[in-house]
């Protein structure tokens, strides 16, 4: 089975300095996946309608992510349970706040919640870089991992 997938990205970046914020970050990034016959299968919507950096750099964000799986055949996931076919769709939000990097202490927090949840595998790498003579040259490496399991009884 052939699809069609569709990534565009909009982004509206407005200043606000006479009130504080450093700048807005207005988002919209869907994910759409079609079949060869143009029907709509799955699609990803993540939006920021409230994302900004204050002039002092905090940053703070809100984000809503529909989405979507349709299933044209039953999919087992173990022996026995079996998910039939159809349209599966749920919704996941985001609250997200951090303070400036300029700070003696950084502190980083994100809360997701919402619709259908499951199992997430998060993998953070962060690279920083140093200019050196007109050249730039990995100064760090860090990564983390975070695995989330849901269980019902």
């Amino acid at each position: 089975m052939g699809i069609r997938k569709i990534r565009p990205f909009v982004s509206f970046r407005p200043r606000a300095r006479e009130i504080g914020i450093r700048r807005f970050n207005f988002q919209l990034f869907p994910t759409l996946y079609y079949s060869l016959d143009n029907r709509l299968l799955d699609y990803s919507i993540f939006t920021a309608p409230i994302n900004f950096r204050t002039e002092s750099q905090e940053h703070i964000e809100f984000n809503y992510n529909p989405e979507q799986v349709t299933l044209e055949e039953p999919f087992e996931i173990r022996d026995g349970v079996t998910i039939p076919p159809g349209r599966y769709k749920w919704t996941r939000y985001r609250v997200m706040v951090n303070t400036a990097t300029k700070r003696p202490w950084v502190v980083q927090a994100a809360y997701w919640w919402g619709s259908k949840p499951g199992n997430d595998l998060f993998v953070v790498i962060n690279r920083g870089w140093e200019d050196i003579d007109d050249r730039f040259r990995s100064a760090f490496d860090r990564g983390t991992v975070k695995f989330q399991y849901t269980f019902r009884l």
